[in-house]
């Protein structure tokens, strides 16, 4: 009986502790959830501008912030599109999952905690140090559709060092712009002012279903496929002589190649002002993908970029020039005849046997009427050859005067 009452003593004891274990992982959960961000309250969705920029040289006025000359990248959101606000490329749509994973994502996860604060207040010289002073940081700001700034952000160098001690650990110091508290943010920014590293690099992708038609023209031929609805590929125009069955497979790989188009590099906004400057105008390889709403989507393919492997091109009702891969371009260069089998061992019988006959009845007559003229009618070589003995023989003969019967000469003549 005493056994048992210390069992239960046990077993309560080991209750409590599971209790008051519970009570503190709770507390810790809560205090994590309510720790202060940098930017309390900021919201992606209310975000309509956004510029990232960097230092480009020295401050006209020694100490002012405000006076460092900086380049910058701009986006716009219009109609709940990003699109990018400044640079050449500017109207040109951005990649809306690079500008939240990029940028939007991260500024509210920024904490103010005893494990992220590095400096309360940084004088000029730690800033510095930590690359957050106006000449050397990034810079990201936000703003909402009034105009007002949402957030404003320094970015400066990577955390580490043994400065740091105990300290020391991944991420980016950061601090908000116009405060001079440092802190840690465990994540890194990747601000590249190179507008390419924005821009969505698919400049066609019409699904394999829609396409009803596809033409390509290069230096090599012209050739066209078309199907209907359910059906298979077939050659409607450009198909060689003497060849066989289409391979499909072969239209089909084809098809992959014009229907999915990824740009290398951007060139240009499309002008087709600009498409001879280029190669474009006339095209070196021309490519046409009917759809089944009627519309025909155009790849012009140019010459080739100097000292690359690649090839300037554009979608005629595309945005953009641009380059691409030689790789992709290569399936563009087929010759017709690369579509369709070898013609059988049978069908090239049947058409040397066509070919054959049609001679035949053509050049007939004429035999015909050689042998009427040498030999007789129907004596063809035959009738040719008795001609010719004859001549050789009366060649070595002649009459005698007053006799019925020929004599004999000799070789080369007598007297």
């Amino acid at each position: 009986m005493r056994n048992q009452y210390l069992l239960l003593v046990v077993f309560l004891g080991l209750g409590v502790l599971s209790v008051v274990k519970a009570v503190a992982d709770r507390k810790d959960y809560v205090s994590i959830e309510s720790i202060p961000r940098m930017f309390p309250g900021f919201t992606a969705d209310n975000v309509s501008k956004i510029v990232i920029s960097k230092p480009k040289g020295e401050a006209k006025v020694p100490g002012s912030e405000e006076e460092i000359p900086r380049e910058s990248l701009a986006f716009v959101r219009q109609e709940g599109k990003w699109i990018l606000g400044s640079g050449n490329f500017a109207g040109i749509p951005a990649r809306e999952s690079e500008i939240k994973s990029r940028i939007l994502e991260k500024i509210p996860e920024i904490e103010i905690s005893t494990s992220s604060l590095i400096v309360e207040k940084a004088d000029d010289i730690k800033l510095k140090d930590f690359e957050l002073d106006e000449a050397s940081a990034a810079l990201i700001e936000c703003y909402g559709a009034d105009g007002g700034m949402l957030a404003g952000l320094y970015i400066g160098r990577t955390a580490g060092g043994a400065d740091l001690g105990e300290k020391s650990a991944d991420g980016v110091f950061v601090r908000k712009k116009g405060d001079k508290l440092v802190v840690r943010f465990e994540d890194r920014f990747d601000l590249d002012l190179d507008p390419q590293s924005w821009i969505d690099k698919s400049m066609l992708d019409l699904p394999e279903a829609d396409i009803r038609e596809i033409t390509l023209r290069n230096e090599k031929g012209e050739i066209q496929f078309k199907r209907e609805e359910g059906k298979g590929w077939k050659a409607v125009k450009g198909k060689p002589k003497d060849m066989g069955k289409l391979r499909e497979f072969e239209v089909t790989a084809l098809l992959g190649r014009a229907r999915s188009v990824y740009a290398q590099d951007f060139i240009a906004i499309n002008d087709p002002k600009l498409w001879p400057r280029f190669g474009l105008e006339p095209p070196k390889i021309e490519v046409l993908v009917k759809t089944k709403d009627g519309k025909v989507h155009g790849l012009r393919i140019g010459k080739m970029v100097e000292g690359k492997q690649e090839y300037h091109a554009v979608i005629a009702e595309g945005r953009l020039i641009f380059t691409m891969p030689d790789w992709d371009v290569t399936a563009f260069e087929k010759d017709p005849k690369d579509f369709f089998d070898p013609a059988s061992a049978k069908e090239e019988g049947d058409s040397k046997k066509e070919s054959s006959d049609g001679a035949g009845k053509k050049d007939g007559g004429d035999k015909d009427g050689e042998a009427a003229e040498v030999g007789g009618p129907g004596k063809g070589e035959t009738g040719k050859n008795e001609v010719d003995a004859a001549t050789k023989e009366g060649a070595g003969k002649a009459a005698t005067p007053g006799s019925g019967k020929p004599t004999t000469r000799p070789a080369g003549g007598g007297k």
